[in-house]
């Protein structure tokens, strides 16, 4: 005998077979199999291998026959056998006694047992006797009585397999109870939290707003949730009932499979291209979803109103652990089940009437808006918020020169010149920054090269949360065009006003110098008389010097006065307006005078009432910072304005007072008004919203109708003030209007 013992093991099941010998090959051994009890004897006689492992259920030879041989033969006797066995009952106790096995070991085996019974029979050797010496027992079991033959060792082994076996199953029976008791509570908290989630399930789907159904295979209702009842029905009142029932008759031809089917018999549609149907018979990641229909609203008073609905339709199959969808088989056409475990189909039914509506209006609204950019009389350009050109309406594929395909591969940059792109991004930049609209004049390039005058106005707009920018281009080249001969025009009215003024100071001039002139010329005959008559001495010579140079010296203030009064104001001064009052006033007294117009100034902040210039004191509370001389020109137009009207009215025998111009100032916390109130007649009403036009005249050739025009263009443009008139009782009102 080797070191290395051999060990045969007599097993059917190749499983249990291969995971033995692996066991025994661990632990050092040597091992050779058998499948079946006779050639487990074979073996065992032309081996003789040092122990035997056999099973008891074989084919051929069981596993007690396979002892009996081994230990009724005398050259295999003494080599010990050991059974794996259940002895789970009193039979198999008594054929293990009968078998005359040295040893059991009961199935499940534990690998520590069974190798230190292994190692203690390997070990020791039997003797002779003990594998023939046997006592003979009468065992009576269930009325039959059995002969045993087996010794006290033997008998000893079994009894203590046969406790390890109730030790073993009694570990197992507690182990299971303690193992049934956990999943028993487990299963309890599962029912708990199913009986909840039921609930739960049971809540929302009798709540949710939204029409719940199941039909059976032949499209009846067998449950339809709470919110039927939104459209006139009783749930209980569709159970039973085809799903048609509910559904517009001109739809049911394009829902239901027994119509829809029938038209697509052996064709294979595919999963995009298959029809959509309300009893669908597809799983529910294959589902019929989007699907239109038209829902009976059952309402006495409106017996044909339906709303439009979106169904979502899935089948319903018999769960089945040992698969994870429904296998189905066949074309679309004759679609069936390989095994009967379809239950009828489900799905959901939402309401879109008000979805729909909104779709409406919003198809309608974006052909509107597409309407209106296509026919807008301005181009249109909208770009992101990189500049890259994203539309172009048809006003400015005309303006630009380019195919609309062309000008949606440019970006805003490419359509301006060079010397205008900084103040073209400036603008792009801060719309894009701030959301806040942007105007700018500058020129864009044409596919020719040309240029052309635009106003851009720039805006942010979002859709669809993306931010775009809107740019709407409108063509101001004829605009341009016309200011600059506005401009000119200007210039030329400009002019004219200016020649107008100095042909009214040349008047107030001939005014001012017809009484010196006068006393010149009486000095001049004077001196005549007095040179013939021999007065002519020193005393006079100096009082006629005196004399003459004081008129000299007044007609020469009087010219330095005028020559101040026309010079342009370049910049703003501050300035006290009953002073300027008091200057406008010197210059035409005389003229005043002579024309027998008297005049008074009020300042209404001190109740101070002026009737000659030389009066006129200043005032802390009308001080102004604007154009000095504009303003002087301004007043001395409306003044002239008022003298003429008053002139006309006496030339026409209406007027048999004197006349009179009055010119109060008022101040109300920053706004400062000037009135200038005459007894000229007024005007008249079907007149006064056009005196303040360019050549409008009531003085026929005798006035050039832009006194008016350019004073109300001095006061608004330069000076930033307002004027306006009105008639009052026998006179006018002009009013002059600053804030300061």
């Amino acid at each position: 005998m080797t070191d290395k013992r051999t060990i045969l093991v007599v097993e059917d099941s190749m499983t249990q077979a291969v995971a033995l010998k692996r066991i025994l090959q661990e632990h050092g051994y040597g091992v050779i199999t058998a499948s079946n009890g006779k050639l487990g004897l074979e073996l065992a006689l032309n081996n003789k291998p040092d122990l035997v492992i056999s099973d008891v259920i074989m084919p051929e030879m069981n596993g007690y026959e396979l002892c009996r041989e081994i230990k009724n033969n005398k050259d295999t006797a003494r080599i010990p056998v050991i059974l794996l066995t259940e002895l789970k009952s009193f039979t198999s106790i008594l054929e293990g006694l009968e078998s005359l096995s040295d040893d059991y070991i009961t199935k499940p085996y534990n690998e520590k047992n069974l190798i230190s019974k292994i190692e203690l029979y390997i070990n020791t050797t039997i003797p002779c006797d003990d594998a023939t010496d046997s006592g003979e027992f009468e065992i009576t079991y269930e009325g039959i009585t059995h002969m045993v033959y087996s010794n006290y060792k033997k008998v000893f082994n079994l009894l203590i397999a046969t406790y390890e076996n109730s030790i073993q199953q009694y570990q197992e029976l507690m182990d299971s109870r303690d193992s049934l008791k956990k999943i028993n509570n487990e299963l309890i908290e599962q029912k708990h939290i199913i009986q909840q989630s039921e609930n739960m399930f049971k809540f929302f789907v009798q709540t949710i707003p939204d029409v719940i159904y199941k039909i059976d295979c032949e499209g009846r209702f067998t449950f339809i949730n709470n919110s039927i009842r939104n459209y006139g029905y009783e749930p209980e009142e569709l159970i039973g009932e085809h799903f048609s029932k509910i559904i517009h008759p001109d739809d049911v031809e394009n829902i239901s499979r027994v119509k829809v089917l029938p038209n697509f018999i052996g064709k294979h549609t595919g999963n995009l291209e298959a029809p959509k149907l309300f009893d669908e018979r597809r799983d529910v990641d294959r589902k019929t979803s989007g699907l239109e229909v038209h829902l009976k609203v059952k309402n006495p008073d409106l017996p044909n109103k339906s709303i439009i609905t979106e169904v979502f339709s899935y089948g319903i199959y018999r769960f089945d652990s040992d698969k994870h969808i429904s296998d189905l088989e066949g074309t679309l056409g004759v679609i069936r089940c390989k095994k009967d475990d379809f239950l009828g189909s489900g799905g959901i039914i939402k309401d879109i009437t008000e979805k729909k509506r909104i779709e409406k209006a919003l198809f309608e609204s974006e052909k509107i808006s597409h309407a209106l950019l296509e026919n807008a009389s301005d181009a249109i350009l909208i770009a992101d918020t990189e500049g890259n050109i994203l539309k172009a309406n048809k006003k400015a594929v005309e303006l630009l020169g380019y195919d609309r395909s062309e000008l949606l591969c440019l970006k805003i940059t490419d359509i301006h010149p060079q010397d205008m792109l900084e103040s073209v991004i400036d603008g792009f930049q801060r719309c894009v920054e701030k959301a806040i609209p942007d105007y700018i004049e500058t020129q864009v390039l044409k596919k020719d090269g040309g240029k052309i005058s635009v106003e851009i106005s720039c805006s942010l707009i979002v859709i669809n949360g993306k931010k775009l920018m809107q740019g709407i281009f409108r063509d101001i080249t004829e605009r341009k065009l016309a200011q600059e001969r506005l401009h000119r025009q200007e210039q030329l009215l400009i002019q004219q006003s200016k020649m107008a003024a100095m042909g009214e100071m040349i008047g107030v001039i001939t005014h001012q110098w017809k009484q010196p002139l006068n006393v010149l010329g009486l000095i001049v005959q004077d001196l005549k008389d007095v040179h013939e008559y021999g007065e002519l001495d020193t005393d006079y010579i100096d009082n006629l010097v005196k004399s003459t140079m004081e008129q000299v010296i007044f007609m020469s203030k009087t010219a330095d006065e005028f020559r101040n009064f026309l010079k342009p104001s370049k910049e703003k001064e501050t300035f006290d307006i009953m002073t300027l009052l008091k200057e406008v006033f010197s210059l035409l007294s005389a003229q005043l005078k002579s024309n027998l117009i008297s005049y008074k100034i009020k300042c209404h902040c001190h109740n101070n009432i002026f009737r000659h210039y030389s009066e006129v004191i200043p005032c802390d509370r009308t001080p102004i910072t604007t154009y000095k001389h504009q303003l002087a020109h301004v007043l001395l137009n409306l003044i002239s304005n008022s003298t003429d009207a008053i002139i006309e009215r006496r030339q026409k025998g209406l007027l048999s007072t004197e006349g009179i111009i009055a010119v109060d100032c008022f101040r109300d916390n920053n706004l400062l008004k000037l009135e200038i109130t005459d007894n000229g007649g007024g005007i008249p009403e079907e007149i006064i919203d056009r005196i303040f036009e360019p050549y409008f005249t009531t003085k026929e050739d005798k006035g050039t109708g832009i006194g008016l025009y350019m004073s109300k263009v001095i006061v608004e443009e330069s000076l930033g003030g307002s004027v306006y008139a009105k008639s009052v009782e026998d006179g006018a009102v002009f009013t002059l209007e600053f804030n300061v």
